[in-house]
């Protein structure tokens, strides 16, 4: 889906994947994105470390900018 935010063409792009962060970091390699936005929990010590983040991993191994937008942003 296409739309207008600021000014500035947004495009949402919705895929199944078993590791999500690979996945964004490889969508946008192949496509032409000056930014990719993630949310984040916020989770960190155990459960950090059990569940893992896929932010983390997006912004670890993006080549375009990674904006990571917590839960209490709104």
């Amino acid at each position: 889906a296409k739309d207008a935010l600021f000014g500035m063409n947004v495009t949402v792009h919705v895929e199944i994947a078993d590791d999500v962060a690979a996945a964004i970091v490889a969508l946008a390699a192949k496509t032409d994105v000056a930014l990719i936005a993630v949310g984040t929990h916020s989770r960190t010590g155990f459960q950090h470390a059990l569940m893992g983040s896929v932010a983390e991993s997006v912004v670890r191994n993006a080549t375009v900018p990674v904006l990571v937008v917590g839960p209490h942003v709104g």
